[in-house]
């Protein structure tokens, strides 16, 4: 029930949160292998997922393109949040959107030898990089273009996140892919970005007495009375 609340947030919100929060710590039940196994799936269903809904789009629209006939002043009004100097579409915007990506990943730094002390080797380490980051994401950023465009022809509106183009599904069953991909997407990201860091943090502060496991759940822990 979105009109009723607890602890400042819409019980909806909290439910959800408890549910991800709980999943998360099924995840690392046996160490980093169930985070390796986890996002060895993981990655490959939000692909998937996004060809699907990028399919979907372009057959519904009957067209498929990289250029849009979408009005200059829609997309100024849609990305005016996003704080990207320019135009949409523009060099400036995307030197902006190139200078975001790079400050998003910055903060992966910090725990990347979390996972890079399991790579069997320099050249694994670095194909992985290679396909995981440029690859991946230059080619996530073109289905992306891809299915916003075909939502635009679609629903003549621009929607800039799937969960909004899932929202106008008729069929309930494709609305609840969406919805359980982008939960999958979430304990991916979660799990890699805020939760491996913490466990390993304190299991070095105190190695003998907390190992991965434990660190894990202290950062639960933590994570749940930070949560009001």
């Amino acid at each position: 029930n979105k009109t009723s609340h607890l602890l400042g947030h819409s019980t909806l919100e909290v439910i959800c949160f408890v549910i991800i929060w709980a999943l998360q710590l099924l995840i690392i039940q046996k160490g980093m292998e169930t985070v390796r196994r986890f996002q060895d799936w993981a990655g490959p269903a939000v692909w998937v997922m996004m060809l699907l809904l990028a399919i979907y789009l372009c057959v519904k629209s009957g067209s498929f393109a990289f250029t849009s006939d979408i009005p200059m002043d829609v997309l100024r009004e849609k990305t005016a949040d996003a704080g990207i100097p320019g135009d949409p579409g523009s060099w400036t915007a995307l030197f902006g959107v190139a200078a975001i990506w790079v400050t998003y990943f910055s903060a992966l730094y910090l725990n990347f030898c979390d996972f890079a002390r399991y790579a069997p080797d320099n050249a694994a380490l670095r194909k992985g990089n290679i396909w995981g980051l440029p690859v991946n994401l230059i080619l996530f950023s073109l289905v992306a273009g891809v299915t916003t465009i075909a939502a635009y022809d679609v629903y003549h509106e621009v929607l800039l996140h799937p969960d909004q183009i899932s929202a106008k599904f008729d069929s309930w069953f494709l609305a609840a892919l969406a919805a359980l991909t982008f939960a999958v997407a979430t304990l991916g990201i979660n799990v890699v970005a805020n939760f491996v860091s913490p466990a390993f943090d304190f299991s070095n502060v105190f190695p003998r007495q907390i190992n991965f496991k434990k660190g894990g759940y202290i950062a639960a822990l933590i994570a749940l009375v930070l949560y009001p």
